[in-house]
């Protein structure tokens, strides 16, 4: 009876468990990448990043016209689904 106990006390923390490994993957993830999304809790609908942690970009307004090129490049290789989104502005 203990093996079942304890089975259930494995499936019960199973899930616990997965969401603190993808939160340790998804933060090494974000490490890796050199842009960096800021959040922005109570401004809907704004995009902020940074690549330095200094100069911070407001997605639609700044993106591509107030990067430089190298930082343009990084960014739509990192975020191809902005880079879309925007293809229209180059």
């Amino acid at each position: 009876m203990s093996n079942e106990s304890d089975n259930e006390k494995n499936e019960m923390n199973a899930p616990e468990e997965q969401n603190e490994q993808t939160e340790q993957l998804e933060e090494s993830e974000q490490k890796e990448k050199k842009v960096k999304w800021l959040d922005t809790p109570g401004m809907r609908g704004t995009r902020l990043f940074t690549f330095d942690g200094e100069t911070v970009y407001n997605l639609f307004s700044d993106y591509p016209s107030k990067l430089s090129k190298e930082e343009k490049e990084i960014f739509d290789a990192e975020e191809p689904y902005w880079a879309e989104f925007f293809s229209g502005r180059e």
